[in-house]
C-alpha cells in the first residue's frame, strides 16, 4: 500500500479506534473487518488519499463487507463528516499543477472554480471535483498542451465521470442538451466560464 500511517498518527488512529469500537454493536467487534475500515476514515479525516478499493483489496474484505462496516462505523465518527474536504482536493489540485507544470494564473482560477462550483459538486468524489476543477480551468485559460484524459489519468478517475458532473451538475438544462464534450462544446463551456 501506497499510504503509511505515520507514527506521529498512531496514537491518534488508536484513540479513533477505541471510541469507535466501544460503540458499535457487537456484531461489528471483529477488528479485522473494523480496523481496514477505520483505517480509511482516518485517512480520509487527515486528507491522505486513500481509495476504498485499495483498502478492500489489502485487508481481504469483500466491497459490500467494507460497506456495511463502514455504515456502522461513521456513525460513531463525527469527525469524518466535519472533515474540510476542500483541503484534499486542494492537495490534489496542487499534484496536478506541479506535475504538468502550470502557472499562477491556473491555480488561481482552479481556486476560484472550486469555491464557485462546491455547492453543485459537494456529493461527488474528491478526486472527480479536483478533474472537474483541472479541466474547466483548462478550458477557461486555453490550455492545450495537456489533454484532459492526462489529467483524469493523473487522478484516478474517468473522463465519463468528469463529463457526468459537467453535464448534469454544473450546466443548465438547456446548455447539457446541447453539450457533446469538452473538445467538442468548449465554446458552451467558455460563455458559462466567463459569468
Amino acid at each position: 500500500m501506497d499510504v503509511i500511517l505515520a507514527k506521529r498518527h498512531y496514537s491518534e488512529f488508536c484513540r479513533l479506534y477505541q471510541t469507535i469500537w466501544d460503540q458499535v454493536r457487537s456484531y461489528y467487534k471483529k477488528a479485522g473487518r473494523l480496523v481496514p475500515v477505520i483505517l480509511y476514515m482516518f485517512f480520509k479525516i487527515k486528507c491522505i488519499k486513500i481509495s476504498p478499493n485499495k483498502i478492500i483489496e489489502v485487508s481481504n474484505l469483500t466491497k459490500r463487507q467494507f460497506k456495511i462496516y463502514f455504515m456502522e462505523a461513521v456513525r460513531y465518527c463525527p469527525e469524518y463528516f466535519s472533515r474540510d474536504r476542500t483541503k484534499m482536493i486542494q492537495k490534489l489540485l496542487l499534484s496536478v499543477i506541479v506535475h504538468f507544470h502550470f502557472d499562477n494564473e491556473f491555480i488561481q482560477v482552479s481556486d476560484s472554480l472550486l469555491r464557485k462550483l462546491w455547492n453543485r459538486l459537494i456529493n461527488t468524489t474528491d478526486s472527480i471535483i479536483a478533474g472537474v476543477v483541472c479541466i474547466l480551468a483548462m478550458i477557461k485559460l486555453d490550455v492545450n498542451s495537456v489533454s484532459y484524459n492526462a489529467i483524469c489519468k493523473k487522478l484516478g478517475i474517468r473522463m465519463s465521470s468528469v463529463f457526468y458532473q459537467v453535464k448534469h451538475n454544473i450546466l443548465s438544462s438547456e446548455t447539457a442538451q446541447k453539450f457533446t464534450g469538452f473538445n467538442r462544446s468548449p465554446n458552451l463551456l467558455k460563455s458559462f466560464l466567463t459569468l
